[in-house]
């Protein structure tokens, strides 16, 4: 699932996640944290903060362990994103001029997870006037026999090749 939440102060939030599982009940559990990730994200003061609050709602969904989601706030008046992941494939930032990195700096298990001691951590990026930014689950870039780097990889050489098209 993905969802795009307009937050205060011109701010948007943003999400993705995929849960372990097929068919309806795992499309039910996901419809769950979709509309708790809204909920969560309006309210907590970072990625950090609404992850920790999706672990506590994720553990009281029977099958809803183990799903992995990535987090973020992007803030066009500062011109970044800030992000927390949990379990997920971190997305690919690519500039106008074609380079790319990862948001692979803030990353900690799936959901409903996490030891009770632990504390999720968040990292913030410069979003470059032009860039692009995607998000993503396992299926794009999950290939049988091949490494799953080689697939992100793949996925952010592709989008980098196109970076000026838009």
């Amino acid at each position: 699932w993905y969802d795009v939440i307009p937050l205060p102060g011109q701010r948007t939030g943003v999400v993705t996640g995929d849960c372990v599982g097929r068919g309806l009940p795992a499309a039910a559990i996901m419809g769950q944290l979709r509309s708790a990730s809204q909920a969560v994200l309006l309210r907590a003061p970072g990625p950090a903060e609404a992850l920790t609050d999706l672990d506590t709602f994720a553990s009281r969904i029977p099958g809803a362990e183990c799903t992995s989601m990535f987090g973020a706030i992007i803030d066009p008046a500062s011109g970044t994103v800030t992000y927390s992941c949990a379990g997920h494939p971190p997305p690919v930032l690519v500039t106008a001029a074609g380079e790319y990195h990862l948001l692979d700096q803030a990353r900690s298990l799936p959901l409903a997870m996490l030891p009770a001691d632990w504390e999720r951590s968040q990292a913030t990026a410069v979003l470059p006037p032009g860039s692009t930014l995607m998000l993503y689950t396992d299926g794009l870039v999950e290939r049988r026999n091949q490494p799953l780097d080689k697939g992100i990889d793949a996925a952010a050489v592709a989008l980098a090749e196109h970076a000026q098209d838009h």
